[in-house]
């Protein structure tokens, strides 16, 4: 399941578990986890554990230089649509203009992005993504959502990671005709556009 690899890839990134969880009791479809009832639980356990026993909505995590993580599904277009999953993490730096910047504040900024396109790319490979993004106090697209009118009215990623893909090069270039028009670079392990 897509949630404990992410989840996984987390740890591996130097977060641990905080044991706080957000989960519902509903297998109703839902677009916003604002429109399902939801408890906040404390959980000591395995994630596959936790996974089988609860219809999870969020994950708590804390890293040791960047503070709180949350791990969690993404709103959806649809209420039939799979949930993208979204990992938020305090901006730091980020959140002020570049040009505003302190030399304290360029410095985080600097190294809190880092971390997060190294984040994207570990994340979207482990858990097999169409695609991923990255950005600043920005809305995550859903698939339906990503090349649609809904999707131009709110702010978007300004970094996009699509992991190469052998066996459907059409899916890629989809989902690139869909991405924002900005520098694209190929690597390795996919294709990447956009800066912080």
């Amino acid at each position: 399941m897509a949630l404990i690899r992410c989840w996984d890839e987390l740890e591996r990134a130097g977060c641990t578990f905080s044991g706080d969880v957000v989960v519902t009791r509903s297998d109703s479809p839902f677009r916003s986890v604002t429109d399902i009832e939801r408890d906040a639980i404390s959980y000591r356990g395995a994630a596959a554990l936790l996974v089988r026993e609860h219809r999870v909505l969020a994950v708590g995590l804390r890293h040791a230089r960047f503070g709180a993580v949350s791990l969690s599904v993404a709103s959806t277009r649809d209420e039939d649509e799979r949930h993208p999953l979204e990992i938020t993490v305090y901006a730091g730096g980020l959140a002020f203009p570049a040009a505003l910047r302190s030399r304290e504040q360029k410095g985080d900024a600097r190294t809190r992005w880092r971390w997060a396109q190294s984040l994207l790319v570990a994340a979207s490979l482990r858990t097999e993504a169409e695609y991923g993004a990255a950005g600043v106090e920005v809305v995550f697209p859903s698939s339906r959502a990503l090349g649609g009118a809904v999707a131009q009215r709110v702010l978007r990623p300004s970094t996009w990671f699509v992991p190469a893909s052998t066996d459907d090069r059409a899916a890629d270039e989809r989902v690139l005709a869909a991405l924002p028009q900005s520098s694209l670079s190929r690597g390795p392990d996919g294709y990447a556009r956009g800066s912080p």
